[in-house]
């Protein structure tokens, strides 16, 4: 995307949707993305990629915004494969009553990554989620060079790698602002039966 992506849907909404089942999906986007779902239990998703044997990448250089009930501004999910969020741009997520979610990343078997550089932000009535990686058989990972502000008000994690059979691993070389009535984390890893 190079260009101005505005969507606004009813229970859920997508800023750009990739599927593949033995391909890539990926998702590039040097523009703008302004996602938002309506009624309550509306769900938005400002950019999701979804591979079962391809690579999948959300590769964010610009802007994409999700508001709704459930907010994501980038998921990226890999069955059998690596599944990456890079963002060296600017990715809101705002749940007006659920959840939030900057950038995530899960693999069932392969790696789960975020690599962040740029601007995330996520705020939400229940759980507020920066940068999360999350894999059940392979590592999850996650490193912030840029700026990360959550606040939730059940929870709030300003990143977080976990994985049940693999390494999880969170590296922070600059700004995590974490804020919560319930419970705040800024930084959080933990390997259930891995490294």
């Amino acid at each position: 995307n190079h260009g101005d992506v505005t969507v606004v849907g009813g229970s859920a909404a997508y800023g750009a949707l990739a599927l593949s089942s033995d391909g890539d999906a990926i998702f590039t986007n040097d523009g703008t993305v302004f996602v938002e779902t309506g009624p309550r239990g509306g769900v938005a998703f400002g950019a999701l990629v979804q591979s079962k044997t391809g690579t999948s990448l959300v590769d964010n250089n610009n802007s994409i915004v999700a508001l709704g009930d459930t907010a994501y501004a980038a998921y990226a999910f890999g069955q059998f494969t690596d599944a990456t969020v890079d963002n060296a741009g600017r990715l809101v997520a705002v749940g007006y009553y659920g959840n939030a979610f900057g950038a995530l990343s899960v693999s069932y078997v392969a790696d789960a990554h975020v690599i962040n550089s740029g601007d995330v932000r996520a705020y939400a009535a229940g759980g507020a989620l920066g940068l999360e990686s999350l894999s059940y058989f392979g590592d999850a990972d996650v490193t912030n060079d840029g700026f990360v502000e959550v606040g939730g008000g059940t929870r709030a994690r300003g990143m977080v790698a976990r994985s049940l059979y693999g390494d999880a691993d969170t590296v922070n070389n600059d700004v995590v602002l974490a804020y919560s009535n319930g419970a705040a984390i800024g930084q959080w890893s933990r390997a259930d039966l891995g490294g």
